[in-house]
């Protein structure tokens, strides 16, 4: 498995990095976000209020999102095996309060419904 950074050219049709977004919209999500628990296991939250109640954040989900409905959630913790995935039709923004690693492939990869981690 290749590990990439975001902004090398082989994310780019996986998504975009929005590095312009005002630390006026960001900062007091990263600082709720930083206080959320890093369990041994990984635990995966899809709307957390401690995040989504943070001022501005009413104000990122409509940058990001346009006024369509969204979920401040965190998923933390250690893996130790790619034995579950996520999958989306929609749009999602990550911002990470610490270093972290994406899986990402695209739909017509999933044969069956499994990915071969091994392919390109």
């Amino acid at each position: 498995m290749h590990i990439y950074s975001v902004n090398d050219p082989e994310f780019k049709s996986y998504g975009n990095v929005w590095d312009d977004v005002s630390s006026e919209l960001t900062s007091l999500v990263l600082e709720a976000l930083s206080a959320t628990p890093i369990p041994e296991g990984s635990k995966y939250v899809a709307s957390a209020p401690e995040l989504e109640s943070v001022k501005g954040a009413d104000k990122l989900g409509f940058l990001m999102f346009g006024g369509r409905p969204f979920q401040l959630g965190w998923c933390n913790g250690h893996n130790t095996q790619l034995n579950c995935l996520e999958y989306h039709r929609a749009s999602e923004f990550n911002l990470g309060a610490r270093d972290f690693i994406l899986l990402v492939a695209h739909r017509w990869e999933i044969e069956d419904g499994k990915l071969d981690i091994a392919c390109d």
